[in-house]
This record gives C-alpha cells, structure tokens and sequence, in this order.
C-alpha cells in the first residue's frame, strides 16, 4: 500500500502529515499511489475522486463529507483514515451546465444560496423552475433549487432522507416570499422543513433544472455557470476512507 497527500488551493506545504509525499493534483492520477489524502474543499476531493478512479480517497478539512461521517477534520486523523480507515463506496455526481460537466459529492445549488452566503434560501429574485426527475412539476415562483447528494450543506440540513451511496439524489425546490423563507431557516437547520407548503422535494438517479439564465448554479460550493443545467449521478463510483 502507497499514499500521498495531494493539497488543495491555499493549502500551504506545512499541513501535509510528516513523513508522507506530496503531490500536485496533476500528478495524482499517474497511479503511483493506491491511497490519497486530500487536504482541501469538497470540491477538490470531488475533483480528484473523478481523476483517479478506483483510487481509495481519505480527506481533511471542514466541509459537508466530513460531517456526514462526523471525523476530526485534522490532519493527523485523516493521516490515520488514510492508513488504517474504513472502505466506504460512494456516489459521484456530475453537474452538466452549457457545455461543462464538473464532477460533486456534496450539492448542486442554482438561485439562491450558490455560494451558501446569508442570503440563503430568501435572496435574490425569484422565478418560474421546471424540474424533470422521473416526474416533471413546475414551481411558479422558486428561489432555490438544490440537488443533494449528502444531508448538509453548511450548516443547514437540506436533505434529511440524502444518502451518498443510494444511487439518488434528493432535489428540493424553495419558494416563496423573502420573509416566509427567511423565518423557515430554523427548521432548514435541522432537517425539519420538508413538510413545508413552501418546499417540493423529488428524489431520482438524474434530474434537470429548467431555471432562469440569471440564476448561477455552484457544485459543492464552486460557481460553475448560469442558467438550466442537469444531474447524473454515477452509483459507487467513488472509494471514502472513513
């Protein structure tokens, strides 16, 4: 067994564990190295689970992966996962936007909340979403729609019923005024909004999002483009050490 860090942007040479070789992301996928750590976002372990197939995948850092499996986001610990850490397949999205496909683990995020900033769910304008997931429906008026592969994102549970090896992904669609919205964040927080008039929820393998071309659209927290996009989702295609 061989493993390697790869850092993610920002992340300086200090974090990497002692004794360990570190690697750009570019190099990771040469297949020298079964095992790799990746210090970063969600969206770089994303990207690199996408770039190094059948390579097992430990990470650190604070985000949505290593919440859903509630690990010590340290370096130290994830150095451990990497050497001694539970095999745990894993579903990989891919968001396809006007040309692009980038590769998730956590949501897909279009309108309000792209960059999960205060203004989520009740920012921005609204505007007429079509969502075809299995079943079509339309939302006259949405401000968000989200496609959700783990339970959290940030701090709010968005998908209650999610799970990242299921091979679905849970979508939801927020509307409603900015004041409605804003007073249903609490119980955004804990999962408990599903049962809102102001919420509609789908789950399916692939979904796409009819939105307005003003709305941007993020994967795992990274604006990727404007407007309607679509979701596919590839069933443990991805190997986590937990």
């Amino acid at each position: 067994m061989s493993g390697a860090v790869v850092l993610g942007r920002g992340v300086r040479g200090g974090a990497a564990p002692a004794g360990l070789p570190v690697v750009s992301p570019g190099e990771a996928p040469s297949g020298r190295h079964d095992r790799l750590l990746v210090i970063g976002s969600l969206a770089e372990v994303a990207a690199l689970a996408a770039a190094c197939p059948g390579r097992a995948i430990a990470f650190a850092g604070r985000h949505e992966l290593t919440a859903l499996f509630a690990l010590d986001p340290g370096p130290t610990a994830a150095r451990h996962r990497l050497e001694h850490g539970t095999v745990h397949p894993a579903d990989l999205g891919w968001l396809h936007l006007g040309g692009t496909t980038v590769p998730f683990l956590g949501h897909v995020v279009a309108g309000a909340g792209t960059g999960l900033r205060c203004g989520f769910p009740w920012a921005g304008r609204p505007g007429p979403v079509g969502v075809i997931a299995g079943r079509a429906f339309e939302v006259a008026a949405a401000r968000t729609v989200i496609v959700s592969n783990v339970q959290r994102l940030g701090g709010f549970t968005v998908a209650p019923r999610a799970a990242i090896d299921d091979g679905r992904v849970d979508i939801s669609v927020l509307a409603g005024s900015a004041i409605d919205l804003l007073r249903l964040r609490p119980a955004l927080r804990h999962g408990l909004h599903e049962r809102s008039p102001l919420v509609r929820r789908a789950t399916a393998s692939e979904c796409q999002g009819v939105v307005p071309d003003r709305w941007r659209v993020s994967a795992d927290g990274v604006t990727v483009g404007r407007g309607s996009f679509g979701v596919t989702l590839h069933p443990g295609a991805v190997t986590l050490l937990v």
